[in-house]
């Protein structure tokens, strides 16, 4: 059997394309900022962003649930019911960007009462960048109601296109704009501009290519009451993902400084990309996960459709980490300076506990499915509290590497052990099958690559992206050649040279968009 259909392989492509252009934007604009703005320059666009961050709780979900409800209105031909969903959560999209626009003035009124160590041109730009932040904010809600309607109707082509499209221009901008000497302000206007273009670009998208329409067919708000649990689980959600990629940075500008914040900000890039790694193939899961579970699937069947896609993304995650573990010092260095080294260590910290639930991702289709999204929620709400609580404890007690072990310890404590209880006791998984199968043989040969080029650690690169590329090559090589012999499976095995042979002929098979 075949581990993707060939619409999936396009569709895992196009994002691991996404992934590659957004990393090396996110290098080349993190390095660019630093050496033109500063440390402490940059690490106030941290302070404030974070803040910021915060409000975009109230983002619900929408892109999720439109994609939920949409796909099974469509499925079913009920393209009126489709029509009047569609006007109804409209009605909440609405307000919700009523609502960050009104907190997003109320906290901006009260940026001196959340940071009391910035001077007073320090607190008049963080108000001017604060209002531009909110502005993309309001937009980024829209712009996922339409983004949406789009994944419903499986336009994930043209979607991800744009959203690589948007990657570049914005770089492009942000460049140009500080450059002509706008600052910060630059960043934030560039950012704006192409959130306000994507939005604009999906809805006439949604409107004209797929042919959606927004209708209202009579009040009938019962039909959003089985969209309202999952709602408040995205919510929920939300709230934790902000709040655990703001808290660290929030806390760490209060007791701390701005450089802390800074050193802390590179390192959650590095884990906001190692993040993304595994998410590609999961994304695609979400409509046979459905269809699994209304088939009456047994304990077995739903185990192993976590597992293969789950060995596939161990194959990354186990590679990323062994290689920063070998050498991400040595890429610091080349992409910002010694004085950003302590992110290696806040990396490792947080990345570890992490790549459990990356590699187990594909589960969250399964909750999704058996509309079991809320309990995962409560849980990682709850993790979440003791996460800003030891934050506070531990920078108090050991300075800034307190905020990355808080973080390390509440996902070891909720994503590894209490999520994975739930999934063996409540949803029947077996998971002591599932973490046997992803392993089998693929931890060997991360280990063996780690020992064979560990010697390489002591090659001094000193800046030298050349050499740290020859280093990289090396390592990569050697563990791809582990992985042919020893870790994959004849399914794998298969999927690799089909990939290889359409490269080498050029001529891969079209898909439908």
């Amino acid at each position: 059997m075949k581990l993707m259909t060939s619409s999936k392989k396009v569709s895992v492509s196009l994002t691991y394309v996404s992934i590659v252009v957004q990393a090396l934007s996110t290098m080349l604009l993190t390095s660019f900022y630093l050496r033109t703005l500063g440390a402490e320059t940059y690490g106030l666009y941290q302070m404030i962003n974070a803040v910021a961050q915060y409000i975009m709780i109230l983002d619900l979900g929408i892109s999720t649930v439109m994609i939920r409800y949409i796909a099974e209105f469509d499925a079913k031909g009920n393209h009126e019911k489709s029509e009047n969903f569609a006007f109804h959560f409209g009605l909440i999209v609405l307000l919700a960007a009523i609502l960050i626009a009104v907190i997003g003035a109320v906290v901006n009124g009260n940026i001196e009462n959340i940071y009391r160590n910035l001077t007073l041109e320090e607190y008049e730009l963080s108000h001017r960048l604060f209002n531009f932040i909110i502005f993309q904010l309001v937009f980024t809600v829209f712009g996922h109601f339409f983004q949406g309607v789009s994944y419903a109707y499986d336009q994930y082509t043209f979607e991800r296109t744009v959203s690589i499209v948007q990657i570049v221009v914005n770089t492009i901008l942000v460049i140009l704009f500080i450059k002509l000497g706008m600052g910060l302000i630059g960043i934030v206007l560039a950012n704006g501009i192409v959130i306000f273009l994507h939005t604009a670009i999906s809805a006439i998208y949604a409107f004209f290519a797929v042919h959606f329409r927004i209708r209202f067919h009579g009040w009938e708000f019962s039909m959003l009451q089985p969209a309202m649990l999952l709602m408040l689980a995205m919510l929920l959600q939300a709230i934790v993902g902000h709040v655990n990629s703001s808290v660290d940075k929030t806390i760490l500008g209060i007791m701390t400084t701005k450089t802390d914040v800074t050193i802390y900000a590179v390192a959650a890039t590095i884990i906001t990309m190692f993040n993304t790694l595994p998410m590609a193939v999961s994304t695609v899961y979400q409509s046979d996960a459905v269809r699994m579970v209304s088939s009456g699937a047994d304990r077995e069947k739903m185990t192993s459709f976590v597992i293969k896609p789950g060995r596939l993304q161990f194959m990354m995650v186990g590679a990323f980490l062994a290689g920063f573990f070998l050498f991400g010092q040595d890429f610091l260095v080349c992409w910002t300076n010694e004085k950003m080294l302590p992110a290696w260590k806040y990396v490792l910290i947080i990345m570890i506990p992490n790549s459990v639930p990356l590699i187990q991702n594909t589960c969250l289709s399964i909750l999704n499915a058996l509309d079991k999204r809320m309990f995962r929620s409560l849980i990682l709400v709850a993790i979440t509290g003791f996460n800003i609580g030891l934050t506070v404890l531990l920078i108090a007690l050991i300075g800034p590497i307190g905020a990355p072990l808080a973080t390390g310890i509440s996902y070891l404590i909720g994503h590894v052990i209490l999520m994975n209880l739930y999934y063996g006791k409540k949803i029947g998984l077996n998971v002591w099958r599932m973490f046997k199968e992803i392993f089998r043989r693929t931890w060997l040969c991360i280990l063996i690559a780690l020992i064979l080029n560990a010697p390489l650690m002591l090659w001094r690169v000193d800046g030298n992206w050349l050499v740290l590329l020859l280093k990289a090559v090396v390592f990569c090589l050697t563990y791809g050649v582990l992985l042919l012999f020893i870790g994959m499976n004849s399914s794998e095995k298969s999927l690799f040279f089909s990939l290889m042979r359409k490269l080498r002929i050029g001529q891969p098979k079209k898909h439908r968009g």
